[in-house]
């Protein structure tokens, strides 16, 4: 899980301003974050609690957890999205299940894109301060926590017992679809940034389009990166490289989900 929890870092804190699918996704991440975190004893849980005075970029309040709703001992998914404001007025519930009661994370994230898209918003990025204690307001922070707070939940023996191993791996597969995700959402952002942040390599893109033979409705997909003859480049800029094309293999699964909220 670290080796996927660095390299996914990397990626997520990047100028790229999340939204769309990669920000369900994002929601959903969370949610599994917490029910990890909630094997702590009480005094050492972190994710799920809200600043409810929140001032001049610091809490002057107290931290909040979140209570499940209707009787239940703990929240569920959405009784977690009211907690951290993230439903409005009329929008439907989002929850998806699998069989076996784990969260489906793609088919809740599909849920969470057209509950917005029924509303006319697009999903925004909520405060670190409402869904961790000592968040901040900065997006890109609250991520790289919740990501620091996974690895350590992972290196708990008894926490990492007591959730098991099947819960980290979900959080693993949600982390690794919100990269693939963004990577497919923002190609037309992401190749310029990778042009010229990757010096010496030369990418080839290809047009995917939506029907064959379609003028609109297109996105532009990494397709492959070719390595120039520098050996300098080599050296110094291989894990650049892997990361690029970690995050660009496999985004166009998620092509038909990013058009149908375009």
């Amino acid at each position: 899980m670290k080796g996927s929890l660095i390299l996914t870092l990397s990626y997520l804190i990047t100028a790229v301003w999340a939204g769309g699918y990669q920000n369900c996704l994002e929601r959903v991440w969370l949610f599994q974050s917490f029910l990890i975190d909630q094997h702590n004893p009480e005094r050492d849980r972190q994710i799920g609690y809200q600043c409810n005075n929140w001032r001049q970029n610091r809490c002057v309040g107290n931290w909040v957890p979140c209570r499940g709703r209707q009787g239940r001992a703990q929240c569920n998914y959405d009784d977690f999205q009211q907690f951290l404001g993230n439903m409005i007025p009329g929008m439907p519930l989002q929850a998806a299940y699998r069989p076996d009661g784990s969260l489906d994370s793609q088919q809740t994230a599909v849920n969470c894109l057209w509950a917005w898209r029924g509303q006319n918003r697009p999903p925004f990025n909520f405060r670190g301060y409402k869904a961790v204690k000592q968040g901040r307001s900065n997006h890109n922070d609250f991520i790289y926590r919740i990501g620091q707070i996974n690895n350590d939940n992972y290196n708990k023996p008894a926490v990492r017992a007591a959730a098991g191993n099947a819960a980290f791996s979900r959080v693993d597969d949600t982390l690794t679809k919100i990269t693939q995700s963004r990577v497919a959402d923002h190609g037309r952002h992401l190749i310029p940034l990778a042009q010229a942040g990757l010096p010496g390599v030369t990418i080839r893109t290809k047009d995917i389009r939506t029907v064959a033979g379609s003028d609109h409705n297109h996105c532009q997909q990494p397709l492959s990166l070719v390595l120039r003859d520098n050996e300098r480049y080599r050296e110094d800029g291989m894990e650049d490289l892997r990361i690029f094309r970690l995050f660009s293999s496999g985004a166009l699964q998620f092509a038909h989900v990013i058009r149908s909220a375009h």
